[in-house]
């Protein structure tokens, strides 16, 4: 997981062939291709990915066309709510299509994001009492799926649970997730039906019955193509005009900016995007390694799934190569996603504002530390990237 790779498009390939396109919904698996076209193959996958699929099977129906109101590929993959289970429980196997997918509810959706975090209580008549609804108080919604690949990896090694993930410490085993896997994060925010035309949506139950208008924003995909995993990013166009949300690093996309700079905040033309929502989103980056060709750590941020995190400071893989499991004084502990040894802010800086993160090449000691109390050797075993793993449970005390 942390060998060292060249930053994405440092390796000239030649374009890919227009047939290479012939067959949409198919997702590529190249990655020579990930490596030197990284933004088009970006696309390819965006592409493939929100392709709507065969409500029986999951898979990507070619009968149909990109933008029809259907729900696409990603959304039948397993939910990472349905992964990490109460009690660190078996999840079960695999399961296609419709009993696979997610349900379009609350249960879909996770911890709330990083600039998001509505308070859980408020006050009522000068008493502090519980959110009834802390979705419905949410501005945004997160969620993650997983492949197949993924999952079933996922359940062969028991990293559904706490337990299961800290037997490998100590183990010469490293996590190594298989070059099929594909993991996807999307985040929602409400829309009033007037933007409906502008966006892919869903309608999601609140707890007093009543349905909300969710757009998607930004989806992030991280695929297994290369040894420190693909990753491209992208959001919605009328982000930083709708939450004032500067994208204060740059987009690059030199597929759909040919001729142009690579932030030129265009989609590419030729692929099926025109008269189609997915028209409106735009590719923020991609990464396929921890530093360039000149050896500077590269930096990617997405405004509205990073939105914590000071953009300056923000790295995809670096961050990623971070997820973790340890022991801590005796009990379980991962590594934190924030650097606060580096946070300039001062002691002044809003509790909730955005906070550094780490990039650059990771560094051997934070994962084996040998400052730990009493001289000993704190130890983290590094999970291939996937940070949704945190999400494990402990299984139950009787």
């Amino acid at each position: 997981m942390l060998g060292l790779c060249i930053v994405a498009g440092a390796v000239a390939l030649p374009a890919w062939p227009a047939s290479a396109w012939s067959s949409p919904w198919v997702q590529p698996l190249d990655p020579a291709a990930a490596a030197g076209n990284s933004d088009e193959y970006a696309w390819r996958l965006f592409v493939a990915l929100n392709w709507p699929a065969d409500p029986v099977t999951g898979a990507p129906d070619p009968g149909r066309n990109l933008g029809d109101d259907s729900p696409v590929v990603w959304e039948y993959w397993r939910n990472a709510s349905r992964i990490f289970l109460k009690d660190g429980a078996d999840p079960g196997p695999w399961e296609d299509g419709a009993v696979n997918r997610a349900l379009r509810d609350a249960d879909r959706y996770e911890g709330l994001p990083l600039d998001s975090r509505a308070p859980t209580r408020h006050i009522v008549n000068g008493v502090m009492v519980a959110v009834t609804d802390p979705l419905a108080a949410a501005s945004h919604l997160n969620e993650t799926h997983m492949n197949r690949a993924s999952f079933e990896f996922i359940r062969e090694r028991r990293l559904y649970s706490l337990q299961g993930q800290l037997d490998l410490i100590g183990q010469d085993r490293p996590v190594s997730f298989p070059a099929a896997s594909r993991n996807v994060k999307a985040q929602w925010r409400p829309i009033d039906a007037s933007q409906k035309s502008r966006y892919y949506t869903v309608e999601v139950a609140m707890a007093d019955g009543s349905r909300r208008l969710y757009g998607l924003t930004a989806l992030h995909i991280a695929t297994k193509d290369l040894p420190d995993w693909f990753w491209g990013t992208f959001e919605h166009v009328d982000n930083p005009s709708a939450l004032h949300a500067e994208w204060r690093l740059p987009s690059r996309d030199r597929f759909s900016c040919v001729g142009q700079a690579a932030d030129c905040s265009q989609a590419p033309r030729g692929i099926g995007l025109e008269g189609t929502v997915w028209q409106n989103y735009r590719l923020r980056g991609t990464m396929t390694g921890f530093v360039d060709a000149q050896g500077k750590p590269t930096l990617l941020a997405n405004a509205q799934l990073e939105a914590g995190v000071v953009q300056s400071t923000s790295s995809c893989i670096t961050c990623h190569a971070r997820a973790s499991i340890g022991v801590v004084d005796g009990k379980p502990g991962r590594l934190a996603v924030f650097d606060d040894a580096a946070d300039p802010r001062g002691s002044s800086a809003p509790a909730n504002g955005p906070r550094p993160g780490f990039y650059g090449t990771p560094k051997p000691e934070w994962f084996i530390d040998g400052s730990a109390d009493g001289g000993g050797r704190r130890q983290y075993v590094p999970l291939d990237a996937v940070w949704s793993l945190q999400k494990a449970q402990a299984a139950a005390v009787h």
